[in-house]
């Protein structure tokens, strides 16, 4: 059982408490910003490969066809080509000379890994909520453990001293 002064710390714990330790919302580079000539740039060549496959198999539904589109025969627009390159990641800052994005980058939100908060961050996350649109998540209210802390404060402040009463 906490007493009094271990409830006070877990209160300033979570008063305290980081919530960039449960998520960022971070910008990062759109998918133009350090392509070849800002051509769309992929992270991987096994995701072009795996979008490529997708766009053809769903255009087409004649095998000659989609072995035709594949090895690059049909030239269509909707089909994606790889001539933005590949290395594209998310941790690289927006390119300031980006004409698709202005430099702006695109806004991610993410969650951190549970698993790795530090205590503090653990006493102020109370959990995740799927929902339709994607994943909530839940934090302690930061403002309800200092509302008693401040009156606590308060009444030691106006109490008079022991023996002055």
């Amino acid at each position: 059982m906490l007493d009094a002064e271990g409830i006070v710390n877990l209160w300033a714990q979570i008063a305290l408490a980081d919530p960039n330790e449960l998520t960022q919302h971070i910008i990062a580079p759109c998918r133009y910003c350090y392509g070849s000539d800002h051509q769309y740039q992929w992270k991987t060549e096994r995701e072009f490969t795996e979008r490529k496959a997708e766009v053809i198999f769903s255009m087409f539904s004649d095998g000659d066809l989609r072995d035709a589109a594949t090895s690059g025969t049909i030239a269509d627009p909707r089909i994606p080509d790889d001539a933005g390159g590949y290395g594209y990641r998310l941790t690289d800052p927006p390119n300031p000379a980006c004409p698709e994005c202005s430099g702006m980058g695109m806004e991610i939100t993410r969650m951190a890994d549970t698993r790795k908060f530090s205590p503090a961050a653990r006493l102020l996350f109370d959990g995740v909520k799927e929902t339709k649109p994607g994943v909530e998540i839940k934090m302690q209210d930061r403002a309800v453990p200092i509302s008693p802390q401040v009156r606590l404060l308060s009444l030691q402040v106006l109490a008079p001293p022991k023996g002055m009463a």
